[in-house]
């Protein structure tokens, strides 16, 4: 991230994006919920009226409506920014990866993210928007995936730290929690979540390279990532990123949301009615807190987590289309885990070397060719070269094209010319 010009700030100027979208959002979200009835004359002391305005609140149906248009939308709208900023993280990545070494070092003259701004918004919005759109809706299911493997998926036994932690929920089940395999679960969850309709965010990352559109880009990440090369394969599908992207995101929200409880429930300007800055509902502010630090910190940790899903697919892709030219491109880091396997020009090493009983020809027999060597062997070949013949002997006979006949004057000639 620090090598590509402008990559290391994309983070911060995401968390930026983001926090003035939020604010949009929450304030719109507030004029709903402040909608009522003016009422002019309103005011009665013993009989008079008086005017004044006066608001009557009251609850209508029709809000409702309007208020889920704008949630959704306004989880819509964070997501597209999170699949904006992916894209311009898988944009540098590629360049930066298919940038030719220089001494076994790549580096970049110019910043790749104006272009990739460029060609997100005027190319690529329609995929981006159709992928933050999308790609929410398998999240659950990865989230559940990943908590059910942490808790031993098939084997029962936690296979991490969080997986331990996570077992002492077993006591408000039925003592597995849904979790640990016994109802089929966790294997269920893979299923889905490997197969080529659960969108993923790596789809971007073929989007900048083959400018394709997102769905069928997704069912190529799946394949390339999950199906090609056996590091990859492993690397991606490890847990770990999801573990570590997880801790990060919940922790960060949830420090966000211990110093706005701090603030909203022990600064005097905060809690004293008198004041203009009063909040009578502190709760509501510290979840909408949460919520942002998390949107924020989302950003942040896939920063790193894209970045590097993004190499590993370009690994893959360089590989599968030329795999001459990946020396020329693969950095060194990525060289060092997913080895040297590109450079065996061989790709059918066994080919012409492997034992005959390692094919299933050699196993089946086969009538028809047995019994044509059966009847080769008992057909009566020609006498050796230099037996005497008698005087009816002719070659033709024993070659199956004439009938015997009486032999002709050259006799001895034509034995000569007999195969041997």
């Amino acid at each position: 991230m620090k090598e590509v010009p402008g990559m290391y700030y994309a983070p911060a100027v995401e968390a930026f994006v983001k926090w003035l979208i939020f604010i949009f959002f929450v304030d719109g979200l507030r004029w709903f919920f402040t909608v009522g009835d003016l009422h002019k004359n309103r005011i009665h002391v013993n009989g008079a009226k008086f005017a004044g305005l006066s608001r009557q609140w009251s609850w209508n149906h029709w809000w409702i409506i309007c208020i889920i248009i704008w949630i959704v939308g306004f989880a819509w709208f964070m997501e597209i920014c999170n699949s904006f900023f992916q894209y311009l993280i898988s944009k540098s990545t590629v360049a930066w990866y298919f940038t030719p070494k220089e001494n076994h070092k790549k580096k970049m003259k110019e910043s790749p993210m104006g272009g990739a701004v460029k060609e997100a918004i005027l190319y690529h919005w329609g995929s981006i928007a159709y992928g933050a759109f999308w790609i929410p809706t398998w999240r659950p299911s990865r989230l559940l995936y990943w908590l059910t493997s942490a808790m031993g998926g098939g084997s029962g036994v936690p296979t991490s730290s969080i997986g331990k932690a996570l077992a002492c929920l077993e006591w408000l089940t039925c003592g597995c929690f849904g979790c640990k395999g016994c109802c089929g679960l966790t294997a269920g969850l893979k299923e889905q979540i490997e197969s080529a309709d659960a969108n993923i965010k790596d789809a971007f990352t073929d989007i900048a390279i083959r400018a394709n559109d997102f769905a069928p880009a997704s069912e190529k990440a799946h394949m390339l990532l999950e199906h090609s090369h056996k590091v990859v394969q492993y690397m991606y599908r490890d847990l770990s990123q999801t573990t570590l992207c997880v801790l990060g995101v919940g922790c960060i929200a949830t420090v966000c949301a211990w110093v706005a409880f701090m603030i909203t429930n022990f600064a005097p300007i905060y809690t004293d009615p008198s004041s203009q800055q009063y909040i009578a509902n502190p709760a509501l502010v510290i979840f909408l807190s949460w919520i942002l630090g998390a949107y924020i910190a989302f950003g942040f940790m896939s920063a790193w987590d894209h970045t590097a899903d993004t190499l590993l697919y370009c690994y893959a892709w360089n590989r599968k289309i030329s795999r001459t030219s990946v020396e020329k491109y693969i950095p060194e880091s990525v060289r060092a885990i997913v080895g040297y396997d590109d450079k065996e020009d061989d790709r059918y090493p066994y080919y012409g070397k492997a034992k005959t009983n390692m094919y299933l020809r050699s196993w089946i027999p086969i009538d028809g060719k047995k019994a044509a060597k059966k009847k080769e062997a008992k057909a009566p070949g020609p006498p050796p070269v230099g037996t005497p013949q008698p005087s009816w002997f002719n070659a033709g006979s024993w070659m199956g094209s004439q009938p015997p006949m009486q032999a002709p004057p050259g006799t001895m000639e034509m034995q000569s010319l007999l195969p041997k």
